[in-house]
């Protein structure tokens, strides 16, 4: 390595590059278009699975248990028929009450989809309670804990779609380090595949057999598709709903490349023709100065980097090249 600065003069450097000769000895590293995908270890966990259904009913009590793992978070998916617009008017776990996150239904043979949230769950064995408007042709329950969670800001904003295809799926907004979601109902349906990069919870038909849930997970990134494969009609209705989970503590690293070529601006130094001058569609950056005769100085540069995905509420504490 140099034992002193190599580069331009005004900066203390010089151009001669001090080396050594030698082996080292190492695993292969990774190239770079590897290390710019990386996105870290997810710190958001699964802990745990229930689920149960029914047919003709205005309940559904599925047993689950709770690790006492740290920043616990309860997601409990709803997948069922609406016929009569049946919904859930509460869910319970422990005797703790759930929040809605969010809900789609509609079609002409309705389905629909809830997914509940409970913020540090008592760890053990209790019961989920699922209470219905009224007795429905068939509901499917899912419950699952999570831990890692973010406990003051657990969820992103939540994404649902509706429609008849034999393909359901939805956009969901999330970022590297977090983990998304995702609850399918199906009508009629006899099976239900999930996406390529997804993560199977559960997939269960209620006992009338009248329609089929599923849910699933997938590695958080600036957009995220939640996919499945429904085995039925074509022309039979589906509903999905899907949110991101956020990870607790610390601080999260964004790692973004400029995009394009015109993602730069240059203003001319103080010295030269035209000072103060604005460039935007430089065919390249001087980063320290300019020696052509009619800019010559040092400039100031500014780089544009889009998809960044800042959650909304977070605070920048550094960025650097």
């Amino acid at each position: 390595a140099s034992t002193d600065l190599t580069g331009y003069a005004l900066f203390g450097g010089d151009w001669e590059l001090e080396y050594r000769t030698g082996s080292i000895e190492t695993e292969d590293a990774p190239d770079l278009d590897t290390q710019h995908d990386w996105a870290g270890l997810m710190s958001v966990a699964v802990d745990a699975t229930s689920t149960g259904s029914g047919s003709s009913v205005s309940s559904v009590t599925v047993s689950h248990t709770t690790t006492s793992a740290s920043d616990r978070l309860l997601l409990v998916g709803v997948s069922m028929d609406s016929t009569g617009g049946r919904t859930v008017t509460g869910v319970t776990y422990a005797g703790q009450s759930l929040t809605l996150v969010g809900v789609q239904a509609g079609g002409a043979n309705p389905v629909r989809v809830e997914i509940w949230r409970l913020v540090n769950p008592s760890s053990g064995t209790a019961n989920v309670v699922v209470n219905l408007s009224g007795n429905t042709d068939g509901v499917s329950v899912g419950a699952t804990t999570f831990t890692g969670v973010d406990q003051t800001t657990p969820l992103g904003t939540f994404a649902s779609a509706i429609g008849t295809s034999a393909s359901p799926s939805v956009n969901v907004t999330s970022a590297a380090g977090e983990l998304v979601y995702d609850v399918v109902a199906g009508k009629d349906a006899t099976s239900l595949t999930q996406g390529a990069n997804q993560t199977e919870l559960w997939e269960l038909a209620n006992s009338g057999g009248d329609q089929r849930g599923a849910a699933s997970i997938e590695a958080g990134a600036p957009t995220v598709t939640m996919s499945w494969s429904k085995t039925t009609s074509a022309t039979a209705e589906w509903a999905i709903g899907a949110v991101s989970i956020k990870a607790s503590g610390g601080e999260t690293t964004l790692t973004q490349r400029v995009a394009a070529a015109s993602d730069d601006a240059e203003e001319e130094g103080p010295t030269g023709t035209t000072p103060n001058r604005m460039w935007l569609d430089s065919s390249d950056i001087e980063l320290v100065s300019d020696f052509e005769p009619n800019t010559a100085g040092v400039q100031k540069i500014g780089l544009r980097f889009t998809g960044m995905n800042i959650p909304v509420g977070a605070t920048i504490t550094g960025a650097h090249l």
